[in-house]
């Protein structure tokens, strides 16, 4: 029983530690003075599958840095659902015309190789 509940934990520890999350800020500025965005890039190494957005109903922008270059994809929550591919990603908010603060959190689960049969 107890190999059974060390088994069942560290499984459970090991998903936990390959979930990503992926945040950012976005500060509206005052008249005539830039907005701020904040998002610490996060490095993903193999694709990961989007599995909830929290915040941003005005939808976002994703940014995905490679060695051959940047893309940028802005969209809303319906990304859910989405494989992304590696590399390193930020993610930017866009507020509501009346709010001046907005946040966003875009939660990734490693998308799982199905096992071949011979």
């Amino acid at each position: 029983m107890k190999k059974l509940l060390l088994i069942i934990f560290l499984t459970l520890t090991l998903n936990d530690a390959a979930a990503l999350e992926i945040t950012g800020i976005y500060i509206r500025g005052e008249a005539g003075i830039s907005g701020k965005k904040i998002s610490k890039p996060v490095k993903v190494t193999s694709p990961h599958l989007v599995i909830r957005v929290d915040g941003a109903p005005d939808g976002f922008c994703l940014e995905r840095t490679t060695k051959t270059g940047n893309e940028v994809l802005c969209t809303g929550t319906e990304i859910t659902g989405k494989i992304l591919q590696p590399g390193t990603y930020t993610v930017f908010p866009s507020p509501p015309a009346d709010k001046r603060r907005e946040t966003v959190s875009v939660y990734l689960q490693p998308v799982l190789k199905k096992k071949t049969g011979k």
